[in-house]
């Protein structure tokens, strides 16, 4: 019927081998997934260029690591603030260029304040007389694209040309370099625009990797080079080009300069898809809805007060995990936990204390799985209160790695297994990685100290604390 979210939820399913028996049995199917899910990323890159809309999204916030942090601020807060704007707005009413800047870069794309284009390049022509060669970039831009000024190239040039001398800006070179892509008040000269492109590439510039990769891919001035066209889409990709991930999915998925990798080609899909579908801002309504607080209603504009809900974050983290989302998988695992008797009192009966540590371990688990690896650490504590209450731990003595390898080790769903993968050759590894779940014979005591270790191995300060205790 067309909803994106079902495919992508479908995707999950199919990928991970989750769900009815015949495709647990039937084990992961990487090429059946990426069928549900590359429609979807594809349409996406579609409404990304159709509304000019190339921002990366902020990273979501997690609820354990704000738990754990009495100073935890959101990413949105820091950057886009009461406080943030107010100090800039009183910066650039003094007449600090730089705070001009900030302050027109956020009414340019509505960052925190009203959109008003016109007053965005007020604001960089403040700053650029001033003598900000950032300013004096974005008014090259503003003219390039004719946002709120006629189209001037020769303007645009003139601007980007001066930050390239005066300043090295990594973006003017890639500024130079589409306008002699496209032969915009020059003559069109694919030379002149790969220089240009090195020369911002050097220096960082993710449009400008980007724009390399599409010059060698399809041969512009130069040999079609395929290998060195996914070369430039990586150092794109490194740099933050929003487009990047998706194009190196589709080489990944078809081998085209690179080899074929059906899960790579699956996490690039999804981190995509991810960046595009605002999942980020998803995930900050289901916090606030979590904490409660004023509400504003987008048609009538009045706020009211709403009481914590719990149950209503809970569902709202796991649409997101359905979907594939590994931050909202550990948030809803999070939200589980910590809420349980205001989940419970919720759930109108769909939760009872009985199942309730099956559907918790099930989530954290699933998080496990996205490499979500603190998740260890609360899957040890899960554990260690089924401990508790059966009357305290008692001795043991862990097995290795290895053991519980040959032992039944919970491996089954683990991602990237290409023996089972469609349309994939098997190839012996020299170091198989360690299983993510204890065996399944393990007794209480092993799982909570399989995972505190599994937790530490992978870095985690809070595992090794547990282990050591």
């Amino acid at each position: 019927m067309g909803s994106s979210e079902a495919r992508l939820a479908v995707a999950d399913r199919v990928y991970h081998a989750r769900g009815a028996p015949a495709e647990v049995l039937a084990g992961p199917k990487c090429e059946t997934a990426l069928g549900w899910i590359k429609p979807v990323a594809d349409e996406a890159a579609k409404d990304a260029e159709k509304n000019e809309d190339f921002q990366l999204p902020r990273s979501p916030g997690l609820l354990r690591e704000r738990e754990r942090d009495a100073r935890w601020v959101s990413e949105d807060q820091l950057e886009n603030g009461n406080e943030q704007i107010f100090m800039e707005e009183d910066l650039a009413a003094r007449g600090v260029p730089e705070a001009q800047r900030h302050l027109g870069y956020r009414r340019l794309m509505g960052r925190g304040v009203e959109r008003d284009e016109a007053e965005a390049f007020r604001d960089f022509e403040a700053a650029a007389a001033a003598g900000d060669e950032l300013a004096a970039f974005n008014l090259g831009y503003m003219h390039m694209k004719g946002i709120s000024t006629p189209q001037n190239f020769t303007e645009a040039r003139r601007r980007f040309e001066h930050a390239a001398r005066t300043n090295k800006l990594p973006a003017a070179f890639n500024g130079l370099g589409v306008l002699h892509f496209n032969g915009w008040g020059v003559e069109r000269n694919y030379t002149a625009a790969r220089l240009a492109f090195e020369a911002g590439a050097a220096r960082g510039d993710p449009d400008s990797n980007f724009n390399l990769g599409a010059i060698y891919q399809n041969g512009l001035g130069v040999d079609m080079d395929a290998k060195k066209a996914v070369e430039f889409y990586e150092a794109a990709s490194e740099a933050g080009h929003w487009r990047a991930p998706h194009v190196l999915a589709i080489a990944h998925h078809t081998g085209s300069g690179t080899d074929v990798n059906c899960t790579r080609a699956a996490e690039l899909y999804k981190t995509f898809v991810d960046e595009r579908l605002g999942w980020t801002r998803l995930q900050d309504d289901a916090m606030a809805t979590l904490d409660g607080g004023p509400v504003t209603d987008d048609e009538t504009q009045k706020t009211t007060d709403a009481a914590p809900d719990a149950w209503g974050a809970l569902v709202k983290y796991v649409l997101l995990a359905e979907q594939g989302s590994a931050s909202a998988t550990s948030n809803a695992a999070w939200v589980l936990r910590k809420s349980k008797d205001a989940v419970i009192a919720s759930s109108g009966g769909v939760l009872d204390r009985e199942t309730f540590f099956t559907v918790a371990r099930e989530m954290l688990e699933r998080a496990v799985v996205m490499g979500e690896h603190e998740s260890h650490v609360d899957l040890g504590d899960l554990h260690w209160e089924a401990v508790r209450a059966s009357g305290g731990p008692r001795p043991f003595v862990p097995r290795s790695v290895e053991e519980g390898a040959s032992n039944g080790g919970e491996t089954a769903s683990n991602e990237g297994e290409t023996a089972s993968n469609e349309g994939e050759t098997a190839t012996p590894s020299p170091s198989p990685s360690p299983p993510r779940f204890p065996p399944r014979d393990a007794s209480p005591e092993e799982r909570v100290y399989f995972h505190y270790r599994a937790a530490s191995d992978a870095g985690s300060v809070e595992g090794a604390v547990n282990l050591a205790w």
